[in-house]
């Protein structure tokens, strides 16, 4: 990983990561932010035709694109969209994802508007659709969902994962304890992994870890495929481990690095 000074690339005037973003609080180099953009007219649309700026959804029907949402989790989409009233009502907007309905409103305006969508998005690529549910055509009234663009918004992954430890036995010559970890950031974990220290206290059982910390000093300690994904504002204490002292000692493990990767 490339590291960066983002406080000294900020005075010096230069960009300290070209072409990425510097994370100020680990001082490395990673991905920009982005929004993506996907304009109406480059959508598969299953009926409809141009319009100015735009794609003319005309009857029931829908126009869609496909995204890759990476790790899933939070998610925002602008849609841009306007419409034409008749017959006593404005069009009906929906918004799936993968099948699902994300969201539903009324395009009120015959201007463009942005209409915010926030979500829980699945992981990988999902196709979205902005649907026209409420078709009515009696000439010369005729009711339409005008569609300009939708922005996948970039969203920030804020806070990040913590780790600390809950003695649940300690026997004097010995002690056994959880390792807690909170994500405490807006997205899940795809994984993590952490190091831990236990000094002069041997390891002699452990679960739900590989590899399996044995012994004194430190220890790398990664999830499993099934408690690799901790999810947003959780808690996980599914890994832990007993540990003898020696004589005289009083030790307690400690956590020397904790890396969540989203």
């Amino acid at each position: 990983m490339e590291t960066c000074d983002a406080t000294a690339g900020c005075v010096a005037g230069a960009d300290p990561c070209p072409g990425q973003d510097c994370d100020e609080t680990t001082d490395e180099c990673v991905d920009e932010c982005v929004d993506v953009i996907y304009e109406a007219e480059d959508m598969y649309h299953s009926v409809g035709g141009t319009y100015p700026d735009g794609w003319n959804i005309w009857g029931n029907g829908y126009a869609s694109f496909t995204h890759n949402f990476e790790a899933g989790g939070p998610a925002e989409l602008l849609v841009r969209a306007a419409g034409s009233f008749a017959g006593g009502a404005w069009p009906n907007m929906t918004v799936t994802v993968n099948g699902t309905q994300v969201y539903q409103t009324t395009v009120y305006s015959s201007s463009w508007t942005d209409y915010t969508v926030t979500f829980n998005a699945p992981a990988g690529v999902a196709e979205v659709r902005v649907n026209f549910t409420n078709d009515y055509y009696n000439p010369p009234q005729d009711r339409n969902l005008y569609l300009d663009k939708v922005t996948v918004v970039c969203v920030e992954n804020t806070g990040g994962l913590t780790a600390s430890f809950d003695v649940f036995n300690d026997w004097g010559s010995g002690y056994c304890v959880f390792l807690d970890l909170t994500n405490n950031s807006n997205l899940p974990t795809v994984t993590w992994n952490a190091v831990v220290n236990t000094f002069d206290t041997s390891i002699y059982t452990a679960w739900n870890s590989t590899p399996t910390p044995t012994g004194t000093g430190q220890h790398p300690i990664n999830p499993l495929s099934w408690n690799s994904v901790i999810a947003s504002g959780t808690t996980d204490s599914s890994i832990g481990f007993c540990a003898n002292r020696p004589a005289g000692s009083s030790t307690l493990p400690q956590i020397v690095s904790v890396t969540g990767v989203y």
